[in-house]
């Protein structure tokens, strides 16, 4: 209902509606997580799971509780931050974008602007070579092939 309502509402569109959106999503996930096997207990009195079935449940019971806590942890730092240091600047984005926070610096920024900029061609530039590399050896390994229609297939693949 909490979920509902927020999206629904647009006047809840706001940060600490979100977390709450997100509280909401994982207290629903670990309740699905659980109640199959709940249900098959009090319904059938089914008594056993498979082995894959309790891993798949113990992922999704972890993962949920993972990001709950980690979601309160978040809402935590959020207040104090906002009791802190409170923000009153407009940022251009959606989200903090690391040129508007450079500008909300008292000092030189060329440094850190040339980090950034370092940083994001690294790792674009290191993603593209991999990715370059990953397919280079594929099609190696695919013209080791001794047949032409297993060649073909792995191509098609």
């Amino acid at each position: 209902m909490i979920l509902f309502v927020i999206i629904t509402e647009s006047s809840l569109h706001e940060p600490m509606y979100y977390f709450l959106s997100m509280l909401s999503f994982t207290d629903l996930g670990l309740c699905l997580s659980t109640l199959v096997t709940v249900l098959g207990i009090f319904w059938f009195n089914v008594r056993e799971i498979s082995f894959d079935a309790c891993i798949g449940q113990m992922f999704f019971i972890h993962g949920f509780t993972f990001m709950e806590s980690s979601v309160l942890l978040v809402m935590a730092f959020d207040r104090f931050i906002a009791i802190w240091n409170p923000l009153s600047h407009v940022l251009h984005h959606s989200y903090c974008f690391h040129p508007d926070v450079m500008k909300l610096s008292c000092s030189d920024t060329k440094v850190n602007s040339a980090f950034g900029l370092a940083t994001v061609i690294s790792t674009a530039g290191l993603d593209s070579v991999l990715i370059l590399l990953s397919y280079v050896l594929i099609i190696h390994a695919v013209l080791c092939i001794a047949s032409k229609e297993e060649r073909k297939k792995a191509f098609g693949t």
